[in-house]
């Protein structure tokens, strides 16, 4: 099956999904008999939890391939390419620049020009340190929100909440994210009292979400963790391709 450049972007879409779907096939079947490259596996610390099996590793070599060779762009996964990769990856995971501060994302600034090696060796290792460390802001933001609720906020302060930080620059440091979060704690709170809720109704409400967001951290997979990448870096070669999770491809 080929697409052409003159087929519209939803004709694209399919094909290509279609493709990585018989490429995680191929992957999964040949999963027994080919082995891991030693050279390509790194040491790259991930700080966390999540981190690549060695059927990803696989995988990503294979949907690399297939859009170097087979994709009709033909696009040459490089350098350039990384660096966009690395910014759709960032925006996937934080659209609102409310966890990562901006000394994470220098830090991931060593990254930038690698993730055209890491797809097209399987070693994306480096993919899932920045998962990890968006964890673990995640995890100081709702621990923080839960603390601010001991105290009511002050609703008599002149001051305004920005929900869209989408353009907004990172943070630069921790203080700063807690001055973000209070105001975004004292915003969820003025909306449902302005439902007609007292304070202590909505602080109780407030709790036992930021609460179950907490424990929604731990039903992330190694696979939802792929998944956002690979689309970021499919989304970095053409808008209109997508990468299909065994789930969703079997959904599909």
């Amino acid at each position: 099956m080929t697409a052409s450049s003159n087929s519209n972007p939803k004709q694209r879409s399919l094909w290509l999904s279609a493709t990585i779907m018989a490429v995680f096939a191929l992957g999964l079947s040949a999963s027994s008999q080919m082995p891991v490259n030693a050279a390509a596996t790194s040491t790259f610390n991930t700080e966390g939890s999540y981190a690549p099996s060695e059927k990803q590793r696989r995988v990503s070599k294979l949907v690399g391939a297939v859009m170097e060779r087979a994709h009709y762009r033909q696009t040459t996964i490089n350098d350039p390419i990384s660096s966009v990769m690395l910014d759709r990856y960032l925006t996937a995971l934080d659209p609102g620049r409310s966890y990562f501060l901006a000394s994470d994302i220098q830090d991931f600034e060593r990254i930038r020009y690698q993730l055209d090696d890491a797809v097209l060796t399987g070693n994306i290792e480096p993919v899932f340190m920045v998962y990890n460390r968006l964890q673990t802001r995640n995890r100081e933001r709702f621990a923080y929100a839960i603390k601010l609720l001991d105290t009511a906020p002050n609703f008599t302060l002149d001051e305004s909440f920005v929900y869209d930080r989408s353009k907004s620059p990172w943070l630069a440091s921790a203080d700063d994210m807690n001055e973000l979060w209070r105001k975004r704690v004292k915003n969820d709170a003025l909306s449902l009292m302005l439902t007609g809720k007292s304070w202590t109704e909505a602080r109780d409400l407030l709790s036992k979400r930021y609460e179950r967001a907490i424990k929604n951290l731990d039903k992330t997979t190694n696979d939802d963790v792929f998944d956002v990448f690979m689309n970021s870096f499919l989304h970095a070669l053409d808008p209109h391709s997508n990468y299909f999770s065994p789930r969703e491809s079997n959904e599909f």
